[in-house]
């Protein structure tokens, strides 16, 4: 909801009156997110001076914590990295920082063009991406980046970086169509 605020603010087409409208609604939903207490979690980016590597893992939720082990696992064997582990694929993870009484097995990473390596290898993540990349490029050059379906795709990609984003939320593909065929065909303009 915020990032639909945050780009009929941004957006050319809206009246003046309407981006102060949104951005009240914007300043409201912060508001309310202080008043329970839900952005907390950025708190501490604020309050760090010196970073050692509990902070470093806890300010990024936990996800370089995985990537350290995903890198050793990848290293194990070069093949990893350039034709992937395949499906089935998993390396382990111990419960926590401090938490020596076990590990977990994990199947993937939330860091998206790592887990693409690690099932498919490093060739095919950075094709992916450069792909990617190169389909958002030319919607940018063909000015189509107040296109609603241009602006979500960039946003997915980008969330991409936090989470499994490729893997477990098929609306990425969905609008990557889209925006392919917005690219091919002209004609087809929906915008917000």
């Amino acid at each position: 909801m915020l990032t639909a605020i945050i780009y009929l603010i941004a957006s050319k087409k809206s009246a003046l009156s309407i981006k102060i409208v949104y951005f009240g609604l914007f300043v409201f939903f912060m508001f309310v997110a202080a008043q329970f207490n839900l952005l907390d979690r950025f708190q501490n980016i604020l309050l760090l001076t010196e970073m050692n590597d509990n902070q470093l893992y806890a300010l990024t939720g936990g996800r370089l914590f995985e990537l350290k082990y995903l890198f050793s696992f990848m290293s194990e064997n070069i093949e990893n990295w350039y034709i992937g582990a395949g499906f089935g694929a998993h390396f382990i993870e111990p419960f926590g920082l401090n938490d020596d009484t076990g590990s977990s097995y994990k199947h993937y990473s939330h860091f998206s063009p790592m887990y693409l390596a690690m099932i498919y290898g490093a060739p095919f993540s950075f094709l992916a991406y450069f792909s990617i990349g190169t389909i958002i490029r030319t919607a940018i050059k063909k000015k189509l980046t107040q296109n609603w379906f241009v602006m979500v795709l960039i946003m997915l990609t980008i969330s991409s970086f936090a989470g499994s984003t490729l893997y477990v939320d098929m609306k990425f593909w969905i609008f990557l169509g889209i925006n392919i065929g917005l690219i091919k065909n002209k004609r087809i303009e929906p915008e917000l």
